[in-house]
């Protein structure tokens, strides 16, 4: 349990993937099947009266160091009314947000599944893989070298699931200092979308 604690910050502040400048890109190729499917679920979610998502966000800077890991449970209430709390490890709310920040937020998410790299079926789902520059630049975010592998989860034309999974590695600074590498996890999970609980996600456990 001790070493939880020597994640150094760097590297959190490197691979935290949520961040207050999330922007939507336009894709400027032509989507495929799958890209239009994943995006019209988006839609479909991000349209809904209201929806309730829980983020898990997790980071390792590699074996030995521990995992740190926390949950926040998001409410939206359509047109412009979200809460976010803190479920886990300590239970809080952390804010209210105004007009702007919540239709902020909802560009947040619809950037997740936004980009010109191919959404490909995979069994039930639909996976890509990204390099973190690529990733990186649709969220207006300082590029860094690495690769982000993404699962999205759509059921009833609803996009209810996106799993990202966020490799860095050793970086060199400005400086010429290298700076560990890591990685980092983050799940966005819809749970009930105009009141209704969503389809349970196999391996998933329900909230």
């Amino acid at each position: 349990m001790a070493n939880r604690r020597y994640i150094p910050l760097a590297i959190m502040a490197i691979l935290t993937v949520l961040t207050a400048g999330f922007a939507a890109l336009a894709v400027s190729m032509a989507p495929t099947a799958g890209d239009r499917t994943v995006q019209d679920s988006t839609a479909a979610t991000l349209s809904a009266q209201s929806f309730t998502l829980d983020l898990t966000i997790s980071v390792s800077a590699g074996p030995g160091t521990g995992v740190l890991s926390q949950v926040r449970r998001v409410t939206y209430t359509s047109p412009d009314h979200m809460i976010v709390r803190a479920i886990a490890p300590t239970k809080s709310l952390l804010g209210t947000l105004n007009a702007a920040a919540t239709q902020s937020a909802l560009d947040n998410y619809a950037a997740l599944t936004a980009g010109a790299t191919p959404w490909v079926l995979d069994g039930t789902n639909y996976k890509r893989t990204e390099s973190l520059v690529v990733f990186y630049a649709r969220q207006h975010r300082t590029s860094a070298a690495g690769q982000v592998a993404e699962t999205a989860v759509i059921r009833n034309g609803y996009l209810i699931y996106v799993k990202l999974r966020v490799i860095v590695p050793n970086q060199t600074t400005a400086g010429g200092q290298q700076a560990p590498g890591g990685v980092a996890g983050e799940t966005y999970h819809v749970v009930t979308i105009d009141g209704a609980a969503t389809p349970a996600v196999p391996g998933v456990p329900a909230s």
